[in-house]
């Protein structure tokens, strides 16, 4: 069962971050809207294969730190902070309507752009850091070939996944002429700051009573 976990843990997580990217989805959409769905693949293509890369070198970084107990409760800590973080970016972000956003490397093919473009998207950093260092200490998945493939394998076909339900839904509701109270980005901003403010309670709380 824990090949199938660390797929799942992987899909899932990633799914849920591919919202945060939102310039790359914006860039995506625009690629979408104005070239078509053959260049939108080969966009999102170019994005996992940098997050790939990405991911790999910061599990095994987070694997090295989940080993060192003092710095369990502090790394904790950090993943707590971050999910508020990304959750308060996106709760009090502006909205962006420019469908023109693809202009950088405008003349480069879709995939090119998507491996630039992702290559230059820093905030995955930080953001790939505190996820693995949260699954490897919750033993979701390890360094093991088989369990780490399936994890690298479910974040991409999450990314994937996620990126084109984003585009999609935005292209839909772009058309429908959609007016809503709450954004996409606004709803999912409140869904990770109420996850950091709700795991960072129960943290702090067990470290009170722990040191009592």
């Amino acid at each position: 069962m824990k090949v199938p976990k660390a797929l799942l843990a992987g899909f899932v997580i990633s799914f849920i971050g591919s919202v945060p990217l939102g310039y790359l989805n914006l860039v995506g959409f625009s690629i979408y809207t104005q070239i078509g769905i053959t260049d939108l693949l080969a966009f999102i293509a170019g994005v996992v294969l940098i997050e790939a890369l990405v991911i790999s070198g910061t599990f095994y970084f987070a694997a090295v730190l989940s080993k060192q107990q003092r710095l369990q409760f502090f790394l904790k800590l950090f993943s707590n902070l971050f999910l508020v973080a990304i959750g308060c970016s996106l709760l009090f972000s502006s909205v962006e309507t420019q469908t023109t956003i693809a202009n950088p490397f405008e003349s480069y093919g879709s995939f090119q752009r998507g491996v630039l473009l992702s290559s230059l998207n820093f905030f995955q950093l930080p953001f790939w850091v505190a996820w693995n260092i949260y699954v490897v200490s919750s033993k979701f998945a390890d360094a093991r070939r088989d369990r780490f493939s399936c994890y690298l394998g479910g974040t991409l076909l999450g990314t994937t996944v996620g990126m084109l339900t984003f585009i999609f839904c935005l292209s839909y509701l772009n058309s429908a002429s959609f007016t809503g109270t709450f954004s996409l980005k606004q709803v999912l901003g409140a869904a990770f700051l109420l996850l950091g403010v709700v795991q960072l309670s129960i943290l702090l709380f067990k470290r009170i009573i722990v040191s009592k």
